[in-house]
């Protein structure tokens, strides 16, 4: 098992391992992707436009949340990987829960921030029918209680990033992406009670984090028998921890700001015709972000030893993505009215078309800047 785990451990960076986990991350992030585009008509239809709006910023509020780690996370895939590549592996348990320790702690304060303004979003802030705010508030505490899970998970999952098992992730990541439509839609058959679907919804993601510790187990069996905090270890987490907080704070913000603008300036139905088609085109930059995504471990734990290797690879992932995205995008923008009226009807189309094709170009820039910012990342410059 020693000799497996030492061959593992020179390859993690190689080539042919890169390559095929970012088929898997492919996989992971694109299934639910084609899942999303059969759901989401059916719960449009179903519960209407103002409830797939609140369930649009229910999505909205878990995926910002899940940045909410002041990156430490993301320092965790990165300073495991780097003991992986020096294999000095038994460092892994104490670097692994001090920050998942500090990261509890930030979520934990930030649950208990927002559970006390909730009312004040739900009643004054967010446009939405008096009828539906007691319904809505219910369900915003259900999505406020689940932050720490949703934080806790993105500092585990860094463990398995770390060790490269993507594979394990989008299992995980494909069942929790899946559910978050699917469950919306068997919840119709017995109810269409907000409360109840972010209910479920949150339930899942209690189960995928609970799978997340047990496959970390699995790669470090000391991560269970040694459970320990060192403050020694605080300051290197927060050294790379802190540039990245800076832009897991402002990216997140201008990039979900637009759908809480629209929901408190305009109306909660009005998010539904701007934040589907969104779904939609910005779910493409899931391919730069399954390339990024595999090389940052690659790149942390290959930089010191083989620079020019690291550079080879970063190149060549940004001329990749440009090939694949260009054409794609182009015939969205090209037929963006069609696609929208033969998808989701004439009345969508009207709305959404515009928008639709100006996103087209924010998404082909936005995906050139994945790689070369994991790169900065990935050597320690954040």
């Amino acid at each position: 098992q020693f000799v497996k785990e030492r061959k593992s451990l020179q390859n993690i960076s190689s080539g042919s391992l890169i390559a095929k986990n970012v088929i898997y991350n492919l996989l992971g992030y694109g299934l639910p992707l084609l899942l999303a585009l059969i759901i989401i008509p059916i719960l449009i239809k179903n519960l209407g436009d103002e409830k797939v709006g609140i369930l649009t910023l229910a999505w909205v509020i878990i995926g910002y949340f899940s940045f909410f780690d002041f990156g430490i996370g993301r320092a965790l895939t990165k300073i495991i990987a780097e003991k992986i590549g020096i294999e000095r592996t038994e460092e892994i348990p104490s670097i692994f829960w001090t920050s998942f320790f500090m990261i509890l702690a930030v979520s934990v304060f930030i649950t208990i921030i927002l559970l006390f303004f909730a009312p004040y979003l739900v009643q004054n802030l967010f446009k939405i029918s008096e009828s539906l705010q007691d319904e809505a508030l219910n369900a915003f505490y259900i999505l406020i209680i689940s932050i720490p899970i949703v934080t806790t998970t993105a500092g585990i999952r860094g463990v398995l990033e770390a060790y490269q098992k993507f594979a394990v992730i989008n299992v995980l990541r494909t069942i929790l992406g899946i559910s978050s439509f699917l469950v919306p839609l068997i919840c119709l058959i017995f109810t269409n009670n907000l409360f109840w679907i972010v209910l479920f919804l949150a339930i899942i993601r209690v189960i995928i984090w609970i799978a997340y510790f047990k496959q970390s187990f699995r790669l470090n069996e000391n991560l269970n028998s040694k459970i320990e905090f060192k403050f020694e270890i605080i300051k290197p987490i927060l050294k790379f921890s802190g540039w990245i907080t800076v832009s897991n704070f402002i990216v997140p913000f201008f990039v979900y700001s637009d759908r809480f603008l629209i929901g408190a300036l305009v109306s909660a139905e009005a998010i539904t015709f701007y934040a589907t088609p969104y779904e939609v085109v910005s779910k493409l930059l899931l391919i730069p972000g399954a390339i990024a995504g595999v090389l940052f471990p690659a790149i942390s734990a290959s930089f010191l030893s083989d620079p020019d290797f690291t550079k080879k690879i970063s190149t060549q992932a940004v001329k990749y993505i440009f090939i694949i995205l260009f054409p794609i995008l182009f015939i969205i923008f090209a037929f963006a009215s069609e696609g929208l009226a033969l998808w989701l009807g004439a009345r969508f189309a009207v709305q959404s078309t515009v928008i639709l094709r100006l996103l087209a170009v924010g998404v082909l820039f936005n995906s050139l800047a994945y790689i070369p910012y994991a790169f900065i990342e990935g050597i320690g410059r954040p």
